[in-house]
């Protein structure tokens, strides 16, 4: 089965600091969102660069996803900062 295609509904791009916050607020946005007639509310896109996260991300939905911009040094990083 193919992945399907989700359409990006929020674009978050890096910050100073703890992105984790932002990021999951616009996971919640999208979680808000009514399923669509495949069963998907949107992704969240983050846009290229480094993203600290110093806590959890909790995708709360379903229909939800969450896309990075490729796995290359142009592409996005999440780097765990918690403990």
């Amino acid at each position: 089965r193919d992945i399907p295609a989700v359409p990006v509904r929020i674009v978050v791009k890096p910050g100073a600091g703890d992105d984790g916050a932002r990021i999951q607020a616009a996971l919640d946005e999208v979680a808000a969102l009514p399923l669509n007639a495949d069963g998907l509310r949107g992704a969240v896109g983050l846009a290229p660069g480094d993203y600290e996260i110093a806590g959890q991300l909790l995708m709360n939905a379903s229909g939800v996803a969450l896309r990075g911009a490729g796995a290359t040094s142009n592409g996005t990083r999440l780097k765990a900062t918690g403990t």
